[in-house]
């Protein structure tokens, strides 16, 4: 059997667009998108509250390709996450998770749409929660769902309602996680609200934090010191807007990529 090499990236001269992908709509734009495990499609999380599913193309010709599935939802979509094992040639395991503002959690059929679970986060008003974040353990048995001062944690296989890990202290209770004390305090970056940090997935020691209104991305070794970063990205503009801008790590962990408010794709070198 080959052994696996990650993808050589050509970044002498700047990349052509090969593939166009319509959204459908005008006003209408992308607000994440996110491969499928096997890599054989991607998700758009749109503005329109609809989440849009697409095919690459096999041929390098220039084309351009609408979603072969489109997934309107009753209110906008805050978060999406695809099936650990998601792939259209399993369809039992193709399915998507989504959060929807005012609505339990859906995990919908990616092949379809239909809606094959739904878990509920309830506040003390009986109104339903969507959260803001959301993520599957790796044996795919669990859901973790970040909402405001709490961790919802589902059962995959029984829909309904979660456990709810309370991450900051009630009046009447002394739950919470106000007063535990840190594993590790990683400091040295800007003055500004965390808004992602992410792992190297070849280098686990290594960590990666992005900032609100910040060019940086910032790099700590928790191996060393890690009152002050080791390494800092920086890119030509300051954001001036209180989005949150993302950044991602191909699976070599050789590469970080991040985009900016002028249009453009910034690729770093972390070797």
């Amino acid at each position: 059997m080959a052994a696996w090499s990650p993808p050589v990236l050509d970044l002498s001269s700047d990349p052509k667009p090969v593939h166009t992908y319509d959204i459908n709509q005008e006003c209408n734009f992308a607000r994440s998108a996110r491969w499928t495990p096997d890599g054989s499609m991607f998700m758009a999380q749109c503005e329109n509250r609809t989440l849009q599913l697409f095919t690459p193309s096999s041929t390098i010709e220039p084309v351009s390709t609408s979603p072969s599935l489109v997934l309107p939802q009753s209110a906008p979509i805050l978060d999406f996450a695809w099936y650990p094992t998601a792939s259209p040639m399993d369809l039992s395991s193709f399915c998507v998770l989504a959060s929807v503002r005012e609505c339990p959690v859906k995990l919908l059929d990616a092949s379809d749409g239909r809606l094959r679970a739904s878990y509920k986060i309830v506040d003390h008003r009986e109104r339903f929660i969507a959260p803001h974040s959301m993520t599957f353990n790796p044996t795919a048995t669990k859901i973790y769902c970040g909402h405001e001062d709490a961790i919802e944690v589902f059962d995959v296989s029984q829909p309904g309602n979660g456990m709810r890990i309370p991450t900051t202290p009630s009046k009447k209770s002394k739950d919470g996680l106000k007063d535990g004390v840190p594993l590790m305090f990683v400091g040295g970056g800007p003055r500004a609200a965390v808004t992602q940090v992410r792992f190297n997935p070849m280098n686990p020691h290594i960590l990666y934090a992005a900032y609100r209104r910040r060019e940086e991305i910032i790099g700590w070794d928790l191996r060393s010191d890690v009152t002050v970063p080791f390494v800092k990205y920086v890119g030509p503009h300051r954001p001036t807007t209180n989005q949150k801008m993302s950044f991602d790590i191909d699976c070599s962990g050789r590469r970080l990529m991040t985009g900016d408010q002028q249009g453009a794709i910034h690729v770093f070198n972390l070797q």
